[in-house]
């Protein structure tokens, strides 16, 4: 059911350009809009709605549709990340973040998921807030004040009603999903983003962004649609708030006390044997001993993650800096499939190797966030470990132990 009425609601609003009437408004006037609308939803302290999330990605060969019904709360000091409630209808799970701790419940498992640390709740919570009402809160006022944001408006209808679309973008950079910016990949030209207001009280109805890449005709996309929205919602049970309540009914626990802490600088890297991707099907395994007397950036990373996805971009070209010295940069991929790999394999031509199956690997070193790079020297000797992908610093970090072994 919930499916059939996302796909109807998400069919009536996704066919804007299909059914509209249009106007093309001045630069000033999108301004003065859009402060309208940041000042509207700034006013709803709290407020609660049913959220459709839409998301396809050809280069990653991924789809995913969610229905969530969220709680916001802007009653705390943290702006940027407020205190939310969150069920998701389609994968029966909660996820709740008081102010100072986040827990998820997994109804199928009974598990439970708690991170007493408010940036550690803020990454945990970046995915679920992409393209969200919080998002939008965040972004409009650089949309509004910075002169770089290419902005242009229309009116259109849909189903007789009125609404006020808005196109922007940043060149050259992308809105991260709670603040911030960063710079695009290599390969991705613009982060297209569309917000589409509903003239009768102008708050949003949609909150759209179309990436567009070099090496494929369609973009991909995140489109978010939202529904029944309360801006006087009732305020959930205090006791809602804290695992405490729900310890008896999930007892499993899938958290961060189990896990092995991330390996750091200075240990002896372990050593492995996992499989090679080979294009021709005639995958060996490889090991420490085929890489010795090299320094090598082992690069962990994962389908899903867009993230992984910009650095992998990026790969053959720090292979080419290095090309005639003593360097290897060894993908792994954690957990996908050999077919998702060969997909890469494919769009890529990488010039490094591609090793699989890594996730009990990647787990022995305490990796659980991707991308997440280790940097290792000829002796087998962690130097470096990066957690996230920064060009600048991983080819500067290459030169360095380069440089501190000849």
């Amino acid at each position: 059911m919930y499916y059939f009425r996302t796909s109807i609601f998400l069919l009536l609003c996704f066919l804007t350009f299909e059914c509209t009437t249009s106007k093309k408004l001045n630069i000033s006037k999108v301004d003065n809009n859009l402060i309208i609308i940041l000042n509207k939803m700034r006013a709803a302290q709290n407020i609660s709605f049913l959220q459709y999330k839409h998301m396809y990605n050809e280069g990653a060969n991924y789809e995913f549709r969610d229905t969530t019904f969220m709680f916001n709360s802007f009653d705390t000091l943290n702006k940027i990340l407020p205190r939310f409630q969150a069920r998701s209808i389609s994968d029966k799970s909660t996820s709740v973040f008081n102010g100072t701790d986040f827990f998820s419940l997994q109804d199928v498992k009974k598990a439970h998921t708690t991170i007493s640390d408010t940036k550690k709740a803020f990454d945990r919570s970046a995915s679920l807030f992409r393209q969200s009402w919080a998002n939008i809160l965040n972004i409009l006022p650089t949309a509004i004040n910075n002169t770089a944001v290419v902005k242009n408006s229309r009116d259109t209808m849909i189903n007789a009603t009125e609404f006020y679309v808005v196109n922007f973008y940043y060149p050259s950079k992308k809105f991260n999903p709670l603040s911030g910016l960063s710079d695009l990949g290599t390969d991705t030209t613009r982060w297209n983003y569309e917000l589409i207001v509903d003239k009768r009280n102008f708050l949003p109805s949609q909150f759209n962004m179309y990436i567009q890449t070099n090496n494929i005709k369609t973009p991909n996309f995140i489109k978010v649609a939202f529904d029944k929205i309360d801006i006087r919602p009732d305020y959930p049970a205090d006791r809602s708030w804290f695992f405490s309540t729900y310890a008896k009914e999930y007892p499993i626990y899938s958290g961060n006390e189990k896990r092995a802490p991330l390996i750091t600088s200075g240990k002896p890297f372990p050593t492995w044997k996992l499989p090679l991707f080979d294009s021709q099907l005639t995958d060996t395994l490889a090991s420490n001993s085929d890489f010795q007397d090299n320094i090598v950036l082992y690069a962990f990373w994962i389908k899903n993650c867009g993230y992984s996805q910009d650095a992998l971009s990026n790969f053959n070209k720090i292979e080419r800096n290095f090309d005639k010295q003593k360097f290897r940069l060894i993908a792994v991929n954690c957990e996908d499939t050999r077919k998702d790999v060969e997909f890469f394999y494919k769009k890529l031509s990488p010039t490094y190797p591609i090793i699989y199956n890594g996730n009990t690997f990647s787990r022995s070193l305490g990796i659980y966030g991707h991308p997440t790079f280790v940097l290792v020297n000829k002796s087998n000797t962690v130097v470096k470990v990066f957690e996230g992908f920064d060009h600048t610093q991983l080819t500067n970090s290459i030169r360095e132990a380069l440089n501190a072994a000849n």
